[in-house]
């Protein structure tokens, strides 16, 4: 499966996990990330499907959904293994997705990679 085909597959697994959110995790917020970080991308550098791939990922794990983080990670962890994507690519969208969301005040930012800030 070539990387356009795992982006569209991407898609409609976000568009079901998010589906029915009300607090404000919907696709559409994800959809505005997504487009936001590919424009960033352009200007910034960077692995675009790495960026794409976290920004459409990002809030899957988010713990309003799940019982805690861990479980909500290790379902997109499944998912990426499905499309065959190689370890360390899957490692990196997954430190991407748990540095990116907002923790609140004092909490710093561990985010290293250009992909993790443009996210």
């Amino acid at each position: 499966m070539n990387r356009i085909e795992i982006i569209e597959k991407t898609i409609l697994f976000v568009k079901e996990k998010l589906a029915g959110d009300s607090s404000g995790h919907d696709w559409w917020h994800i959809f505005r990330v997504w487009n936001m970080a590919k424009k960033i991308q352009e200007t910034e550098g960077g692995d675009l499907f790495m960026i794409e791939m976290a920004a459409l990922l990002h809030d899957v794990a988010d713990w309003k959904f799940y019982d805690n983080e861990e479980e909500g990670l290790q379902v997109i962890i499944d998912f990426l293994s499905e499309q065959n994507l190689e370890n360390e690519i899957v490692d990196q969208i997954i430190d991407i997705i748990k540095n990116v969301s907002f923790k609140g005040a004092g909490v710093k930012d561990k985010m290293i990679s250009v992909e993790g800030k443009i996210v």
